[in-house]
């Protein structure tokens, strides 16, 4: 289709470039867009049992034991409910992907973070680290089990669409988890 496009003369543009303007591909199925949920959650939503869905909510720190350093699930609160705190566990990995804004509030609210500021509070870290990542390496160093995968890890942010940016990398970083678990 884009071949064809082009051939009419059109240009092709990037959708996370500077330029927006021109034909561009999209994540489409019988003529219609499918987003993340449609294309990724929707098909395994009740044949996986290891997958749960909750919705409305918001979470509020990672859960980390402070011996081992290594996380093992989070708290949640429900957005309707004021005092009640939920908690999911996890036997393999907690993936962080809330923004390049509240992933750096989550690790500070888990009391990993730039010593600096949190001494100012009087929190005891767990791990001190600089809450800006620009690494490819979306593990979180000190931490086992512990990864962030969204838009603070990019080096930089690109113009366009930065959802697309950060879904390729979360797929990116699903699809590392899933060879590795394979192999194990």
């Amino acid at each position: 289709m884009l071949k064809t496009f082009k051939e009419m003369g059109y240009k092709e543009a990037d959708f996370n470039g500077e330029q927006q303007e021109g034909v561009v591909q999209y994540t489409l199925h019988q003529g219609k867009r499918w987003i993340t949920n449609t294309t990724f959650l929707k098909p395994v939503r009740y044949i996986r049992s290891n997958l749960k869905f909750v919705t409305n909510v918001r979470i509020t720190k990672i859960l980390i034991n402070s011996s081992s350093k290594k996380a093992h699930g989070v708290e949640y609160k429900m957005d309707n409910e004021l005092s009640s705190y939920y908690i999911a566990i996890t036997k393999k990995k907690v993936i962080l992907s809330a923004g390049a804004i509240k992933s750096p509030q989550l690790l500070m609210l888990s009391v990993i973070g730039p010593k600096t500021v949190l001494d100012d509070f009087g929190i005891a870290l767990i791990l001190d680290l600089k809450v800006r990542f620009n690494s490819s390496a979306t593990k979180v160093y000190g931490i086992a089990n512990l990864k962030v995968v969204d838009a603070s890890i990019m080096s930089v942010i690109p113009r366009g669409n930065i959802n697309a940016t950060t879904i390729m990398i979360t797929k990116k970083e699903a699809d590392m988890i899933k060879t590795k678990w394979q192999k194990s």
